[in-house]
């Protein structure tokens, strides 16, 4: 089930996946636009600036806040990060 709230410029979005991953964020056209979160199943979260559905500026970590993945402008950027 998801839940809409029309915010005074756009749309906010709250809903679960199939795959029980959920998404929490700005939506145009029905799809991801603007800011937003991806919750992973395996508390992993995507977190940033999305475009046409797509990630564009995100920092995905995984669930004790490591970073794994980063999208530049759309493009997936690999890093071997490591917090301390």
């Amino acid at each position: 089930m998801s839940v809409v709230i029309r915010t005074s410029s756009s749309m906010k979005s709250f809903g679960t996946l199939p795959n029980g991953s959920k998404y929490v964020g700005e939506f145009k056209d029905g799809k991801p636009n603007g800011q937003g979160t991806d919750i992973f199943v395996d508390g992993s979260k995507g977190i940033g600036e999305f475009r046409e559905g797509r990630p564009w500026n995100i920092t995905h970590r995984d669930k004790n806040g490591n970073i794994i993945v980063k999208f530049v402008n759309g493009k997936q950027i690999k890093h071997n990060y490591c917090n301390h």
